[in-house]
Formats: structure tokens, C-alpha cells, sequence
């Protein structure tokens, strides 16, 4: 105790003798304060002010017009390439053009052919069409009080997340934690004797801020609303999946193409994946699992857990409830009183351009088929892979691109038989960098970049096309394409590239002439054949070797 109050001595001591050396250097003018003893300095004269500029800056393009461009080198460098030996059991369609539509070089550009995943640029254009970048989808919970069924309805969120909301991820933006709760807050203010309205509840936050809390714990009761239509009587679980149809697998589809696309439901967690890090391999019954994580919440989170979970229809499930652009669902506030199923939560999943950006970047086929069959419900045709395809491209035709001889039996590209000419793909991407249609800007911001991400991550670093070329890639085993912009001399240029038809043992070849040829394309020095230097005797010079590239790795 003495220590101490001799600590306290000296530090008051040394404050004093502080205070007095600032006194001092304040009245020096050493430090600011208020016992500064010199003159104030005199006041300073305002800075004049500057003449205002008459003459308005001209506007400066972002690119030159590509119609500068000497369109012959062009010409001769799509010549060599079709005609190059790793082309020659393929077909081959080709445009390159300004943003005008005005075409420099083109081979076959009306040919349609086998598209694969570049089919994904048509099935975006049109979903953005419709709905507009900053459209969601829903996820509707409903509660029929007389039958004790509470109804999770799928409206084509193929997103959802296992937890909470996570708005700054297109992953789990809407959660399945967050729906339970509010459905519990819901149902709570329902219960009988409880006067409390539904908006009034707690927020679904304080349903779920104990997660040690064991499934109907006192810990977990104790978090969440008192009372619930949920607890006491047993109650079902029904998913309702109907609006999205009966055909969640396309017949278009080759055996084993199930191992890159889900089952098309309306309603998935991570759209179906087994494993949420791989981009392959899906639940048999992605709704199923989702409903299922929807039940494990429920009691998690305070209700009790349902008794039974099954398929079923609400008899709700419409585009006046579940389409995008219809008004939010009114959820009810006297469901113990009502008669039949009522709205009384839902969630609402990320931005379509968000979605779009997910889907384009690792051209991801489940996220594809179900934004077609949205486009297919949303303009009243039928929820099937055939009229997703031919919605689609209806959509596109009100937005005055001549489709050709194209042809859609899906909308991700996975079919076989889906057959689009190059032309049509670079009039939709044209479409898309339009200043007519700002709507639709998000597709080619999108659009893997290469050597940077997506599908184009790995392919194209180290040459001219790194960073420059944009473009949705597509590949099955007969067909490789590519389809997007570049930038050349300052001026912005629409491509589209379908190889098709060879062997399936010519994939990497053919694969390997195209990374060449759009290197080509950014003047990078190219040496085609029309012969297999390796075919060659030793003693006869090839007709023209062509150079290793480096990155001819199969994207």
C-alpha cells in the first residue's frame, strides 16, 4: 500500500512539472493552445478562383470502330485454320465482327452445329430478358392448420443454403436455418392465447443463437418464440416440387451425363452436389435432402421436428406465387383460423445476374436447365426440357436475333442434339454488349477471361490471349466452342468458334488448332498444315509445322 501511494506521488508530481513545460511551450507558440503569446498571424487572402472552361470535353470511344481493322488478315488466317490436319473429320463454323455486326472473317457461319456449354450464352440473354438482373427466386412455406401439413415449396432456388442467410455469397444466400426460424416465428403467433401478431415476434436471429443447443433442448426451447403451432400434435412435412414439373432428367441426355448436371426439381441445396467443393457428382433427390435439412432445423431451432416428411402439392405451387416477377406472397396472420394451406414464410435467393455469373463461369448445367425451365413457366409453356429450349429461344426472337436452323433441346448445351450456328452465338453476345439492352450487360462481364477464371482459369496463360479474350466455353466429345469478345489495336471484337463432328480421339487436336487459331486472332505468329508433320518421312520437310503451344492443355 505505501509502494503505491508512492507511485501515485510522483506521477501527480511529473504532471505538474508536464503541465507547467506545456504552459510554457504553449505560450512560446511551440505547441498549439490557448495562452499562445505572440500576435495571431494576419488573415490569408482566399485563393483566387478559377476561369469555369466553356468548351464541353468531346467524347472518346471506349474502342475504335473495328471496321479499321484490315479484315484480309482475317480471311487468310480462318482459310489456314479450316483447312488445318487436326480439322479434318470436322466441321467448322466461324464469325468474327465488330460490335455493328459488321462481319471481317467467317467460315460456314450459318452452319449449325452441335454447341455444347456456349449454349449457356442463349439461356442467359433470355432469363435476363425476362426477368432482369435483380430478379429472385422464391422458396414459399406454407401451413394448412386443418391437415397439420406444413408445405416447403419450391419456385427454382437451386442455391439454398443448409444454414443461415449469407446475402454476401451466391451460395446459401437464402438458408434453410434462417426460412425455419421465421416459419416458427410465424406459427408461434398463432398459437392460441398467444396476442402477439406475426411481425411482432422476435427476429429469426434469436431462434438461432444457440447452436449447442441440443434438438428440443431446454436450451433451444428456451431461444426460440413460446408456443407453436409446430409443438404438441404431430404434424407433416410436405415438399412440394410441382411447379417445376415431373421431367427432371432430360432424354436428350447421354448415360452418365448424370454425373455433370441434378436433377432439375425447383429446389436444391448447392444445386445437388455430393460434395459442395466438386463441380460433379448429384443427390439423386436434391429437394428430398433439402426438406430434409428444412425438418433437422425446424427442431433445431425450437418447433418440433416434423413426423413424417413426403412428396406432395400444396396446390399453391403457381406463377402467381413463385414467379420471379409476381408480388411477394402476403403472408398470413390468422392461420389457425384459416381453412386449406396458407403462405406464412418464404426466402428469396440471390440477383439472377449473380446466378448467371455462377452459371456462366464454371458453366454450370443444373443452374442452366433450371433458369430455362423459369423462362419456359415464367412465359406459360410447359415445364419440360423441350419447351425450356423453345421458350428460350422465342425470347430471344423478341429481341429481334434470327435464330437459323438453331436448335434447342435443353438449355445447358448437354444435349447432343442442341445445334447452333456460330453466326446465332455472336449475334447473341453482340446482343449483349449493346447499349439498347443494359439489361443483358451482365453475360459478357461474366463470361470466363482468359488465363484468369472460370473454365479458361488454366488455358491461354503466357500467350496474347491472357486477360483479353472473354468467352463461354463449350466441350462434349465431339465439339469443342468458344464464343465471347477480344480486344485488338483498341478495338472490341464479337467471335464465335464450333468444332464439331470428329472422333471422339480428336478432341485434343482439335482443341489444341483452336487455342492456336485465337492466339491468331491476336496477332500471335501461327504456322497451320494441311498435313501431319509426324506423318511426314524424315527427308521431306512438312508443308508447315506447326509450333508447340503453350497452352494447349484441354479446357
Amino acid at each position: 500500500m505505501h509502494t503505491k501511494g508512492r507511485v501515485s506521488a510522483t506521477l501527480i508530481a511529473g504532471a505538474l512539472v508536464l503541465g507547467g513545460a506545456y504552459v510554457g511551450a504553449d505560450g512560446a507558440d511551440v505547441v498549439p493552445g490557448f495562452l499562445t503569446f505572440k500576435a495571431p498571424l494576419p488573415r490569408v487572402a482566399p485563393f483566387p478562383d478559377s476561369p469555369v472552361l466553356s468548351p464541353e470535353p468531346a467524347e472518346i470511344p471506349l474502342f475504335a470502330k473495328s471496321t479499321n481493322f484490315d479484315a484480309n488478315t482475317y480471311k487468310a488466317l480462318v482459310r489456314e485454320f479450316a483447312t488445318d490436319y487436326r480439322l479434318a473429320n470436322a466441321k467448322l463454323s466461324f464469325w468474327v465482327g465488330d460490335r455493328d455486326g459488321v462481319e471481317l472473317a467467317s467460315h460456314e457461319p450459318q452452319s449449325a452445329l452441335t454447341a455444347a456449354s456456349t449454349t449457356k450464352l442463349l439461356t442467359a440473354v433470355a432469363a435476363l430478358h425476362e426477368f432482369g438482373p435483380d430478379a429472385r427466386a422464391r422458396t414459399v412455406v406454407a401451413w394448412d392448420n386443418d391437415k397439420r401439413k406444413l408445405f416447403l415449396i419450391g419456385g427454382g432456388d437451386m442455391l439454398l443454403g443448409a444454414g443461415a442467410d449469407t446475402p454476401r455469397s451466391v451460395k446459401g444466400y437464402a438458408g434453410l436455418d434462417t426460412l425455419a426460424a421465421d416459419t416458427i416465428v410465424a406459427l408461434s403467433a398463432q398459437t392460441p392465447g398467444n396476442t402477439k401478431p406475426a411481425a411482432g415476434g422476435p427476429p429469426p436471429s434469436s431462434a438461432k443463437k444457440s447452436k449447442s443447443a441440443t434438438p428440443n433442448s431446454p436450451a433451444s426451447r428456451d431461444k426460440s418464440p413460446a408456443g407453436s403451432l409446430l409443438n404438441g400434435k404431430p404434424y407433416t412435412l410436405v415438399l412440394d416440387t410441382s411447379w417445376f414439373g415431373s421431367q427432371t432428367a432430360s432424354p436428350s441426355w447421354r448415360d452418365g451425363d448424370d454425373r455433370w448436371v441434378g436433377p432439375i426439381q425447383g429446389m436444391a441445396i448447392n444445386t445437388g452436389l455430393v460434395d459442395p467443393n466438386a463441380y460433379r457428382g448429384y443427390q439423386s433427390d436434391p429437394a428430398g435432402v433439402a426438406g430434409q435439412a428444412f425438418a433437422q432445423a425446424l427442431s433445431r431451432l425450437g418447433g418440433d421436428g416434423p413426423a413424417k416428411v413426403e412428396v406432395g402439392q400444396s396446390g399453391l405451387a403457381s406463377k402467381e406465387l413463385l414467379d420471379p416477377l409476381s408480388p411477394l406472397p402476403k403472408v398470413s396472420t390468422e392461420v389457425s383460423a384459416s381453412h386449406g394451406p396458407v403462405p406464412i414464410a418464404y426466402a428469396q435467393g440471390a440477383p439472377l445476374a449473380q446466378v448467371e455469373r455462377q452459371m456462366l463461369k464454371i458453366s454450370d448445367n443444373t443452374l442452366a436447365e433450371s433458369l430455362g425451365r423459369l423462362v419456359a413457366l415464367h412465359r406459360n409453356a410447359k415445364p419440360t426440357f423441350a419447351d425450356s429450349g423453345a421458350a428460350v429461344m422465342d425470347s430471344l426472337r423478341e429481341l429481334g436475333v434470327d435464330l437459323g436452323k438453331t436448335e434447342l433441346k435443353g438449355c445447358s448445351g448437354l444435349a447432343y442434339e442442341t445445334r447452333i450456328p456460330a453466326r446465332v452465338l455472336a449475334d447473341v453476345v453482340r446482343l449483349a454488349t449493346s447499349r439498347d439492352h443494359p439489361e443483358l450487360h451482365s453475360v459478357t462481364a461474366n463470361v470466363p477471361v482468359a488465363g484468369a477464371d472460370g473454365t479458361l482459369e488454366h488455358t491461354y496463360q503466357g500467350t496474347l490471349a491472357a486477360g483479353v479474350v472473354r468467352g463461354k466455353t463449350g466441350t462434349l466429345a465431339i465439339t469443342n466452342s468458344l464464343a465471347g469478345t477480344f480486344v485488338r489495336d483498341n478495338q472490341e471484337f464479337i467471335y464465335a468458334l464450333v468444332i464439331s463432328g470428329y472422333p471422339e480421339s480428336q478432341g485434343g487436336p482439335s482443341i489444341e488448332a483452336k487455342q492456336i487459331f485465337i492466339n491468331g486472332l491476336l496477332g500471335a505468329k501461327t504456322s497451320f498444315s494441311k498435313v501431319d508433320p509426324k506423318s511426314q518421312p524424315p527427308d521431306s520437310p512438312p508443308d508447315a509445322p506447326a509450333p508447340s503451344s503453350p497452352d494447349a492443355s484441354a479446357e
